[in-house]
């Protein structure tokens, strides 16, 4: 007895609740194809699974997790992670001309959950040697033709049979590019009779071609000229189906992942209206067949002793620097836990599209072999934000790697509204032999700024820098520290209240530094800690002087939808009229700026730049609830003001509170807040989009 399984996307974990209904009934399976999602179900049940094993998989991954690519933040480069990915659109550019990404996503993720998954059959190369015998089917993108994969890596094929068209990059295996095999044979009923099946039952999830009248978006026609030819295929497909379950495929569509629980309770439906058909057959094979056991846990993780590794990469150089950062030795003991933190640590280098792994016997035992493919390109992005104070603004960045040998980085950043700020960085980051940074950029940024008196505006000035720097420092997973040196320009476009800002001052610093970031996300983050310090001493174009700044976040879960922040900071410059505007301290608003990062402090119940000074000490907390999925509530209680020093900010007490509510789009985060210091007194910000 054979199954079929096809493909369908998130409809194809109803194929568990088939499963399901199938063990229930004692009906024994013999050998198993599929394709797309059909291979993912049917290759880890072939690999042991049982249907109950793979219900609980279904429904303890995180699926929008699974199809995002980027590295967690608090494992990225420092250069990386300090700059962020504030773009709506991210083209890869070659040689200069800029081109379309081979999918949206290039799946490292599901690459890495594929590997942990296949980990107990990871030497098996012969699908036949499975538990129970098994193919893929995936589509040759020169040919056209479908390729049936029954060798190999079972965690790389499952991976090549669903790189669905514009959704995941396509797979390179076994010497052939490959696609989605949904697109020329998405139910593989004739395969499954080829591994030797005289009764094939068939799990049938695809999608049906819309009518006309259906066609409502460029999506709709996209998918149904992708895949018409796919479903001539199933037509003929289902003639070779001795039992044909169909699983309800109305109201939810193939990418909603979310909703694992009903989708396999769909399949588990549809497959016991056919229950007089099984039970005929289950007495035809001579009674029914006991449930498998599933891999026990013990089994999933079990420890490997490496007798060796295998590094496959574009250049020398990459290779070397793969072997040098899994540190991997020959006799080492490894689990998927262990094998996959070595690979992790490559691909967060964030030089590499994917970084994949699997287990082969060789003359000296097991290997690991390790694939980096697809060294990432140079790209050009485009990003966009609006916010209250200062309406909206264009990003264009454009990344260019290995500029000073393999592994540095070089990033053009251009922000155009009413901050603006223009920025030309080059780092090279941690090599083969060591964990420093060294990085060098030029920059020039205009600002307005405005100055109170009480709560009135009474003045604005535009600032105007130049500046160039050179940073040398150490880095590690997370954080570092550093030492920059830098020239500045600053110059203001009149004399505001007291301030004499109509001067134009050239002058060098020193500052040393200090940074951690390991939030799991710069928007609602739910946990982990910021910490950036700076202490600068400065000279030239009129009194020396100095300054320091730390500033603080720490977050942590209180409950599954409820998080507490804490944060503070505290600064302090030389008390001089005639030092620089920005190395002054503005408080006040709960929109953050990225432009005056270390001068303008967030603050409740202030409007933007309200209070200023040369010295800042505030604190707060926040608590942050999520009452549905993706939205998310603050409150936030503020204490601290600006004053001429350290010590007199302390002393002062400004109190502010706000409400803010805001989701994650694909456009960035949306956030309104209100916030005030009295009932009278209540402020509004509304912001879109990534903060740049």
């Amino acid at each position: 007895i054979g199954l079929a399984l096809s493909g369908g996307g998130a409809r194809g974990l109803a194929h568990v609740g088939v499963l399901r209904a199938l063990e229930r009934a004692g009906v024994p399976i013999d050998a198993i194809s599929g394709t797309s999602m059909g291979s993912l179900v049917g290759g880890l049940y072939a690999a042991g699974y049982s249907a109950s094993d793979l219900e609980e998989i279904a429904r303890g991954i995180d699926w929008t997790a699974l199809f995002v690519d980027t590295p967690a933040r608090s494992v990225m480069e420092p250069f990386d992670q300090v700059k962020g990915n504030p773009t709506l659109l991210s083209l890869p550019m070659h040689r200069g001309r800029i081109g379309l990404p081979s999918g949206v996503i290039a799946g490292q993720h599901v690459a890495e959950l594929f590997a942990r998954l296949t980990w107990p059959v990871q030497a098996v190369r012969d699908f036949r040697q499975l538990p129970i015998p098994f193919s893929a089917v995936a589509t040759d993108i020169t040919t056209g033709a479908a390729i049936v994969l029954d060798s190999g890596s079972l965690a790389s094929v499952m991976r090549a049979s669903m790189s669905l068209p514009s959704v995941f990059a396509p797979a390179s295996l076994q010497g052939r590019i490959l696609l989605d095999g949904g697109l020329v044979r998405s139910l593989p009923a004739q395969d499954v009779r080829a591994l030797g099946a005289d009764l094939v039952i068939c799990s049938d999830v695809s999608e049906p071609l819309l009518d006309a009248s259906e066609l409502r978006t460029m999506l709709d026609v996209l998918n149904q000229a992708v895949g018409y030819h796919g479903n001539e295929s199933t037509v003929e497909e289902r003639k070779r189906c001795d039992v044909y379950i169909r699983p309800d495929l109305t109201g939810l569509d193939g990418f909603s992942f979310e909703h694992a629980a009903d989708w396999i309770v769909r399949g588990d439906s549809a497959t016991q209206l056919l229950a007089g058909r099984l039970h005929e057959i289950v007495a035809r094979t001579g009674g029914p067949v006991r449930r498998p056991r599933g891999i026990p846990a013990e089994e999933r993780t079990a420890i490997v002793r490496l007798g060796g590794t295998r590094v496959t990469a574009a250049t020398p150089d990459a290779s070397r620097f793969v072997a040098t950062t899994l540190a991997l030795r020959p006799g080492d003991p490894v689990d998927p836990t262990r094998m996959q933190g070595a690979v992790t640590q490559v691909y967060e280098s964030g030089l590499f599209e994917t970084v994949t792994y699997s287990l082969a016997t060789g003359d000296s035992g097991t290997v690991a072999v390790v694939m980096a493919q697809g060294e990432n390109a140079d790209r050009v992005g485009f990003g966009f934000r609006y916010e209250e104070q200062y309406n909206a603004a264009l990003l264009f960045d454009a990344t260019m790697r290995h500029l000073l040998g393999f592994g540095s980085t070089g990033r053009l950043s251009m922000r155009l509204g009413e901050q603006t700020r223009v920025a030309l960085d080059v780092a090279r980051g941690r090599t083969l032999s060591s964990q420093w940074v060294l990085g060098t950029g030029v920059s020039y940024l205009s600002s307005p700024l405005d100055f109170f008196e009480g709560r009135r505006r009474s003045a604005e000035a535009t600032l105007r820098v130049t500046s160039a720097n050179v940073t040398v420092g150490g880095a590690t997973r997370g954080g570092g520290v550093g030492v920059q040196l830098k020239g500045e320009n600053a110059r203001a476009s009149a004399a505001i209240a007291a301030v004499d800002s109509s001067a134009t001052r050239t002058f060098a610093s020193v500052a040393g530094l200090v940074w951690w970031d390991d939030l799991d996300r710069p928007a609602f983050p739910t946990h982990g800690a910021t910490l950036r310090a700076r202490y600068e001493r400065a000279a030239g174009g009129g009194a020396p002087f100095g300054r320091w700044f730390v500033t603080g976040r720490a977050v942590a879960p209180l409950s599954e939808r409820l998080s507490i922040e804490a944060h503070a900071v505290g600064g302090a410059a030389s008390p001089d009229s005639t030092i620089p505007l920005h190395y002054r301290f503005f408080l006040g608003s709960l929109t953050p700026s990225a432009v005056l990062a270390e001068s303008q402090v967030s603050f409740a119940g202030l409007r933007l730049q309200e209070r200023d000074g040369f010295a800042v000490a505030a604190a707060g907390v926040a608590l942050q609830w999520e009452p549905a999925p993706n939205i998310f509530t603050t409150a936030r209680v503020d204490v601290g003001d600006v004053a001429r020093t350290f010590g007199d900010a302390v002393e002062s007490r400004v109190v502010g509170a706000g409400l803010s509510i805001g989701t994650r789009t694909l456009v960035g985060p949306v956030e309104l807040r209100v916030h005030g210091r009295t009932p009278s007194t209540m402020l509004a910000e509304f912001s879109v989009g990534h903060l740049f």
